[in-house]
């Protein structure tokens, strides 16, 4: 990593803004909330221009850029579960005496842990792995993964669509629900 400077960062705060998108993308999958997935995406901005040292490359800045979004994704998911699990019910008067919010489902992935979500991603086959970190925690594109792996680009989305489906097969049960039927 490099160290800081005042050309590094102004050029850092140049190049960010093009890799919204995909960090957006990935937000979206991962937190299935459009306001959630851009406040994920600022923290993401907010770290990355925070931080004391760069990666030396765009291309590794770009990775880099992804594993912090996922890596506060994560920090999210543990926050939720600590709150829910210190915060407990209220005692009856004081329940009785506090308008009750509208309760709103909780996200499914709120429930998974770090470890759990790098459990499930081991079961993976590694084509499927590796395509799926490629595209989901890194934010390359197809064309990029096809590239970089040597394999056509139809493939990329294959394996993209089952590694989803398996990780969706090996989480829903931590999740209490049940895995979805797949539809080839």
């Amino acid at each position: 990593m490099q160290a800081r400077g005042d050309g590094v960062q102004l050029r850092l705060e140049q190049l960010l803004p093009t890799y919204e998108p995909g960090l957006l993308e990935v937000a979206r999958n991962l937190c299935g909330d459009p306001t959630d997935a851009r406040d994920l995406v600022q923290d993401t901005f907010e770290r990355a221009l925070r931080s004391a040292e760069l990666p030396p490359s765009e291309e590794r800045l770009r990775a880099w850029l992804f594993t912090i979004l996922r890596n506060l994704f994560l920090d999210r998911c543990r926050r939720l579960r600590a709150r829910a699990e210190r915060e407990g019910p209220l005692e009856p008067e004081v329940a009785e005496s506090c308008p009750a919010p509208e309760p709103g489902p909780e996200p499914a992935w709120a429930t998974i842990t770090s470890a759990q979500f790098s459990s499930a991603l081991g079961g993976l086959k590694e084509d499927f792995r590796r395509v799926y970190e490629m595209h989901e925690l890194e934010g390359r594109s197809y064309e990029e993964i096809s590239r970089q792996l040597q394999i056509a680009r139809p493939t990329v989305g294959t394996r993209l669509v089952r590694a989803r489906q398996r990780l969706r097969e090996l989480l829903a049960p931590l999740m209490g629900g049940e895995a979805e039927v797949a539809r080839d």
